[in-house]
C-alpha cells in the first residue's frame, strides 16, 4: 500500500511538470479574461450500477441500500428496547424545544399575527390523534432518527383553501426514478396492494409517481449521489443483538441456578428390596429425591435444613463468585451500544465523569442536533408556507426557528451574539462595514434605517458631551440668576446685601 501511494505521488507530481500545448488562438490573446462558457447540462453519469429498468414505466429506478430493510426493525426497537428507545425519547425532546415563526421584514405585524393564529388554530387538524406543530415536530424527528430520512405529503383540501392533514411517508417504501429529459431524481412510492379477488394471500407491488409540489422527501447523511438517507442508528444493530445474546444467558442461569447460587443435596442411595421390581425401586427412589427437595425448599424458607448425619450432605454453590469480570464485559458492550447510537455512555447509565465533561458532552450533543432541526424545520416551513399562501396570504419568505435547549445554552447563544454586536458595531463606526452589512452580519435581511440612530464615534461622543455640559452650566446660571431676582436677599444696615 506504502508503495502504492508513493507511486501515485510521484506520478502526480511528474505529470503536473509536464507543459499542455494548448493551441494558439487570437481570442485569448486580445481577451486574456475569457471564460469558456459552461456546457449545456450534466457532463457526467449518474448513479448506474445499482439501478433497475421499469419496462413498463420506461424508467430507470436507483436501488434502495442493503439498509433499508433493517428500518422495520428499528421502528420495532425504539418500542421493546431500553437502548434505542431512552436514545429516541431524549433526541426528540432536546430537539423539539419550542419554535418561533418568522416572516420577512415586508409583513406588517398585524399581517404577522394573523398568519400565526392560522397555523396554530389549522395545525391541531393536520395530524390524527396530534397536537399541532409540536407532534408533527416529534414525528418528523423520529421518522429521521429511526428512517434516515424526513417523508411526508401535504394534502391540501379539496377546495385547495389550505392543508387538509399530513401523511407520514415510510421512507423504506420510497424509490427515486431518474427523469431522463430534466436528468433529476423523482420520488415514487411502492405501493402494496393485495388481490383479494384472486388470490388473497398475495400482495401485488404497484410504483406510483409522487407530486413534488406536495410531497417532500430530506435524506440524513450519504456521501454518494443517491438521494437515500442513512438511519442513523444502523451502526448499533450488531452489538445491540450481543447485548440481547448476554442478558439470554444470564436470564437462564439465573432461572437455572438461581440469584445467587444454588444447594446440592447429596442423600446415600437405599438399596433395593429383594421382593421390589425394577419400576417400584425406580418410583422409590424419584419419590425420596422429590420429597427431599420439597423438604429443602420448605427449610430454607424456614431457615433450618434437617437431615440424618452421614446420610444427607449439603453444599451451597454460589454463582457470583466467578462473575467478578461480568459488569466489566457488559460495559464494554454498553460503550459499544451507545457508540453505535451516536449516543454518549454518560447519558446512558453506562459510565460516570465529572461536571465538566458532562458538559462538554452535552454542549457536542446540542451542536448535533443542529442538523436535525434544520432538516424538521425546512419540511415544517415548506407545509406552512403552503397552507398560508392557499390561504390567500402574502410574503416573501418565512422560517422557523427552533429555540434553545436549556437555559445555558441560551446565555450562551446571547452572550456570543453580544461580542458579535460590539465587534460588528466597531467595524461599522469606522467605516469598515456598511449599515447594510452590519444588519447582514447580525442576521437580518436589511436595516430598519438607512443610518445609524444614535452615533458611536468617541470623537463625536466626546463633543455632545462637552456641549451637553456647556448647557447643563449655562441652565444652572440662568435658574440662579431667576432664582435671584425673585427672591433678593436682605440688606443690612450699611447697605450690603452680600454675606461677609
Amino acid at each position: 500500500m506504502d508503495n502504492f501511494l508513493t507511486r501515485m505521488f510521484w506520478n502526480t507530481r511528474s505529470s503536473t511538470s509536464i507543459p499542455i500545448d494548448r493551441p494558439e488562438k487570437e481570442e485569448f490573446k486580445e481577451a486574456p479574461n475569457f471564460i469558456l462558457p459552461p456546457p449545456r447540462g450534466q457532463s457526467v453519469v449518474r448513479e448506474t450500477r445499482r439501478s433497475f429498468y421499469d419496462s413498463s414505466k420506461g424508467i430507470r429506478f436507483v436501488s434502495q441500500t442493503a439498509l433499508s430493510k433493517f428500518i422495520p426493525l428499528l421502528r420495532q426497537l425504539a418500542l421493546v428496547d431500553r437502548n434505542v428507545g431512552q436514545v429516541v425519547h431524549d433526541m426528540v425532546l432536546l430537539t423539539n424545544t419550542g419554535y418561533t415563526i418568522n416572516f420577512d421584514p415586508g409583513v406588517s405585524a398585524e399581517q404577522r399575527d394573523k398568519m400565526r393564529m392560522e397555523i396554530d388554530n389549522a395545525s391541531k387538524t393536520w395530524v390524527e390523534g396530534g397536537y399541532g406543530l409540536a407532534s408533527l415536530a416529534n414525528k418528523f424527528t423520529s421518522q429521521l432518527l429511526l428512517g434516515g430520512a424526513i417523508s411526508g405529503e401535504w394534502v391540501p383540501d379539496k377546495k385547495l383553501e389550505g392543508i387538509d392533514f399530513v401523511i407520514f411517508v415510510n421512507p423504506e417504501d420510497i424509490l427515486f426514478g431518474l427523469n431522463k429529459v430534466t436528468g433529476r431524481y423523482e420520488p415514487y412510492q411502492t405501493v402494496y396492494n393485495i388481490n383479494s379477488y384472486e388470490n388473497p394471500n398475495k400482495e401485488e407491488e404497484n410504483i406510483k409517481k409522487l407530486n413534488q409540489a406536495t410531497y417532500k422527501y430530506f435524506g440524513f447523511l450519504g456521501d454518494t449521489d443517491v438521494p437515500y438517507g442513512i438511519p442513523i442508528f444502523i451502526t448499533a444493530l450488531k452489538d445491540l443483538a450481543t447485548q440481547e445474546d448476554m442478558l439470554g444467558s444470564i436470564n437462564f442461569i439465573l432461572k437455572q441456578l438461581g440469584l445467587a447460587g444454588f444447594t446440592e443435596l447429596l442423600i446415600e442411595k437405599p438399596s433395593q428390596s429383594r421382593d421390589e421390581n425394577d419400576g417400584s425401586y425406580k418410583s422409590r427412589l424419584t419419590k425420596l429425591l422429590t420429597d427431599s427437595k420439597e423438604n429443602i425448599i420448605a427449610g430454607m424458607s424456614d431457615g433450618v435444613l434437617v437431615g440424618f448425619k452421614e446420610d444427607h450432605e449439603y453444599k451451597f454453590n454460589s454463582t457470583t463468585k466467578n462473575m467478578a469480570g461480568l459488569p466489566d464485559i457488559f460495559s464494554l458492550n454498553q460503550h459499544l451500544v451507545a457508540n453505535g447510537l451516536k449516543y454518549s455512555p454518560q447519558f446512558m447509565g453506562g459510565e460516570s465523569g465529572t461536571d465538566t465533561s458532562i458538559s462538554i458532552i452535552f454542549t457536542k450533543l446540542l451542536s448535533q442536533l443542529t442538523n436535525i432541526q434544520l432538516a424538521v424545520s425546512t419540511m415544517l416551513e415548506f407545509g406552512i408556507a403552503l397552507h398560508l399562501r392557499l390561504k390567500g396570504y402574502k410574503f416573501e419568505s418565512l422560517t422557523l426557528k427552533f429555540n434553545p435547549s436549556t437555559v445555558t445554552d441560551d446565555l450562551k447563544i446571547q452572550q456570543a451574539r453580544e461580542i458579535k454586536q460590539r465587534v460588528d458595531r466597531l467595524l461599522y463606526d469606522d467605516g469598515i462595514i456598511s449599515q447594510d452589512q452590519y444588519a447582514d452580519e447580525m442576521g437580518y435581511r436589511k436595516p430598519d434605517m438607512a443610518e445609524a440612530r444614535i452615533t458611536h464615534d468617541p470623537v463625536v461622543i466626546a463633543e455632545e458631551a462637552r456641549k451637553a455640559k456647556e448647557r447643563e452650566v449655562s441652565k444652572d446660571q440662568s435658574d440662579r440668576t431667576g432664582r435671584d431676582k425673585k427672591n433678593p436677599q436682605p440688606k443690612r444696615k450699611d447697605g450690603d446685601s452680600k454675606p461677609r
